[in-house]
């Protein structure tokens, strides 16, 4: 269905029914996205590697798709030729319908940009996979390519589409708080663990940006390529390391380990481990440098080299602080590969009392529409959970004339619409609105939250966010104590 079609259907969100079909139509970066156009072969794609490629029939949705043949050694599949190019450093999500020929039960099936890929198994049947990724940072010759490595047999593509996605990062009830996925605070021991996790590619709330590839399970760096993690201290409690401490006695024993310039002239608070991390290396030829500093800017403090695969320990260095963040910066230097497959952070909190268990989520809101006209932030997007408290904060900026927008927030569980409401206001040129629009989930299960911004005059839509989500069985429990104390 057309936008067109979309737009009235919308207006008309009674007829719950032919919602959803409506809204499935999206704005896709890649061309001819379930390949029905071309002649001679699929308009907008062409093939690469060592094998066979076919433009077949009996596709998933409509006639054609693509179809890639391994001989169990080598890869091959297709790219799109033409296509809206990614930005560096943003996320998106790539979704696509796959299936693979009986018996070809070796090898993966690959998706993504020829930087990011992702390698996964296919059924007899079509089915959609989809995940989220990160773009590295000033690659050129990017490309986004759907194929097969080391398949015997052959792998069948289609309705592929690529949309830019926003992360949401939140922890419920933790006020200053804000946690993503591999993030965890247990016994005021902040961790940050990166490593793969199911549809989440390589997308982290502390991953800063990184120069390379990112293959399978791992960050794959060449020479003068690197990776950087970006860690706030002031959020986990030492923004002090700027301001004068003193500790009792008592209280040095019980941070155990850590000690403070009781002169007040001192203006810092210096620990003996403020901070470690690890690094896991499958792969190492040449050297790759360790290092961590306060800026980006540098100094940066070299901490070790790496030359051989391994799992490394390092303390940052008590040079760096007083320090509002600590960056670490895993760099390749001489000629080589090196593969890092892993990477911890962990770091004493130093609050008055313990709470509960706290654990980071992300969840992905993927920009389905935008108009020029629109700016917008999605502050939050609520708990996604039965009984939990469930609502989209959203700052929208309108360039355009004045005007009122309505905005239809929407659940969709399966065929069925489980909750529809629609907020209309007027807004100024340039002036930003804040607002946030509750919704409501009825039971557990995968569902989508729709977001839908429009014209109430003319019924254009300036904005369409969707987000996929499997809601628990109930909310978890909040945290609602205010940020705590530290020990003085």
């Amino acid at each position: 269905m057309g936008r067109a079609g979309r737009v009235a259907i919308i207006m008309t969100v009674l007829e719950l029914s032919y919602l959803g079909a409506a809204l499935a139509v999206v704005q896709n970066m890649l061309p001819n996205p379930s390949f029905e156009a071309g002649r001679q072969e699929p308009e907008g794609w062409r093939g690469f590697g060592l094998g066979g490629r076919r433009w077949e029939y009996g596709g998933a949705d409509g006639d054609r798709c693509l179809a890639a043949v391994g001989d169990g050694a080598y890869t091959n599949g297709w790219y799109a030729s033409r296509w809206s190019p990614v930005e560096a450093n943003r996320v998106y999500r790539a979704s696509f319908q796959v299936r693979r020929q009986p018996g070809g039960d070796t090898g993966w099936v690959r998706a993504g940009l020829n930087a990011v890929r992702r390698y996964s198994t296919a059924t007899e049947r079509w089915e959609r996979q989809s995940f989220h990724f990160r773009a590295p940072d000033h690659r050129s010759n990017l490309r986004f390519e759907v194929g097969e490595t080391r398949l015997k047999g052959t792998a069948y593509f289609d309705d592929v589409s690529l949309v830019p996605s926003l992360p949401i990062y939140r922890s419920g009830g933790l006020g200053r708080f804000v946690l993503g996925d591999g993030e965890r605070i247990v016994d005021w021991q902040y961790t940050a663990e990166f490593r793969p996790e199911g549809s989440q590619l390589n997308n982290r709330r502390f991953l800063l940006r990184f120069m390379g590839e990112y293959a399978r399970d791992r960050f794959v760096l060449r020479d003068l390529e690197a990776v950087y993690f970006a860690h706030e201290i002031e959020i986990f409690g030492m923004p002090l390391l700027e301001a004068p401490v003193k500790l009792s006695p008592q209280a040095r024993v019980e941070l155990k380990g850590y000690w403070a310039e009781t002169d007040p002239e001192a203006m810092k608070f210096i620990a003996q481990e403020v901070a470690r991390f690890e690094v896991d290396v499958a792969r190492c030829q040449g050297v790759m440098f360790v290092q961590a500093a306060r800026s980006l800017k540098g100094p940066w403090h070299m901490l070790g080299e790496v030359r051989s695969p391994g799992t490394y320990k390092y303390t940052v260095s008590r040079e760096i602080f007083p320090a509002r963040h600590v960056y670490v910066r895993l760099w390749a230097f001489k000629p080589g590969q090196a593969e890092i497959t892993g990477y911890r952070y962990n770091a004493h909190l130093l609050f008055d009392r313990k709470e509960e268990p706290l654990y980071g989520s992300t969840h992905y809101v993927d920009i389905l529409e935008q108009s020029p006209e629109v700016s917008f932030r999605v502050l939050d997007a609520g708990e996604l959970a039965p009984g939990g408290r469930n609502g989209v904060k959203l700052e929208l900026t309108h360039t355009g004339e004045r005007r009122r927008l309505v905005v239809s927030v929407m659940v969709k569980k399966g065929n069925e619409i489980t909750y529809v409401k629609e907020t209309s206001f007027r807004v100024s040129p340039e002036t930003k609105t804040l607002r946030t629009f509750p919704y409501e989930i009825k039971s557990p299960g995968p569902q989508t939250l729709m977001v839908v911004v429009r014209d109430e005059k003319t019924s254009e839509i300036l904005l369409d966010l969707s987000s996929d989500f499997d809601a628990p069985e109930q909310a978890a429990p909040s945290a609602s104590v205010p940020l705590p104390a530290v020990k003085k």
